[in-house]
């Protein structure tokens, strides 16, 4: 009976860690085709997109840095970063606050360390293709709230 019982459980332990090394393959077989639509997409536009060492797209708009980050395939996100020596100083909160009330889709938050502000617009997608849709309008939302937080912070 014990036996049984040790066999039983070594295949209990094998099935769960198959299934869950077939679960992050997909997961990163899922990020490569997202990465592969985001980077031909750019290609497309005139961009000259590449990958960064955290697996995310990143191009230059304007001449700034932009990110496209890779997550899931139905949520889409536009990010720039913005170093900040003060970003978790009281009127860089108040700054960050009056920024984020003026955008709908945008999202502004002081990093760990304090040294950098993210800019990110999320939008939830019915199908993966639909980020082509809003792309114009998430990176000038980006853009414009980066103008906006520097007006603020300038006053």
């Amino acid at each position: 009976m014990k036996i049984k019982l040790n066999f039983c459980t070594v295949l209990f332990i094998c099935t769960f860690f198959n299934m869950s090394f077939f679960s992050q393959t997909n997961k990163e077989s899922e990020k490569k085709e997202i990465r592969k639509n985001y980077m031909f997409h750019l290609h497309e536009q005139g961009y000259r997109p590449e990958i960064d060492d955290d697996g995310d797209v990143k191009f230059k708009y304007e001449g700034k840095t932009y990110f496209l980050l890779v997550k899931t395939p139905t949520v889409f996100t536009v990010a720039r970063y913005l170093e900040a020596k003060d970003a978790c100083k009281e009127n860089v909160y108040e700054i960050l606050s009056k920024t984020t009330r003026e955008f709908w889709n945008v999202t502004l938050t002081p990093l760990k360390g304090c040294d950098a502000i993210l800019f990110s617009s999320r939008s939830f997608l019915s199908k993966p293709e639909d980020f082509k849709d809003i792309f114009e309008i998430s990176i000038n939302s980006v853009k414009n709230a980066v103008s906006t937080a520097g007006e603020y912070y300038n006053d």
